[in-house]
């Protein structure tokens, strides 16, 4: 058996992104609200999804954001 792996990548934008955003995480905490996004633009950015018009944090990072993950306990991400 021949077996080939294809790998899909999408990328899309959020308001605020000036490059392609690579990753998303929600929380998973379920009384939280919370998504956190890396992008090319060499942002983290952490989002409330719930409430309409918030303003959401935005951390500079050094190099670009390639994956983003939450600790267990919704406490802190890893990039």
């Amino acid at each position: 058996n021949d077996f080939k792996t294809i790998i899909l990548f999408f990328f899309f934008f959020l308001p605020g992104n000036e490059g392609p955003v690579a990753s998303l995480a929600f929380s998973p905490t379920l009384a939280s609200s919370a998504l956190a996004s890396v992008s090319w633009d060499k942002t983290l950015r952490l989002w409330n999804c719930i409430e309409e018009g918030t303003e959401h944090e935005t951390i500079q990072l050094n190099s670009d954001g390639l994956q983003v993950a939450y600790r267990p306990d919704g406490q802190e991400v890893n990039i």
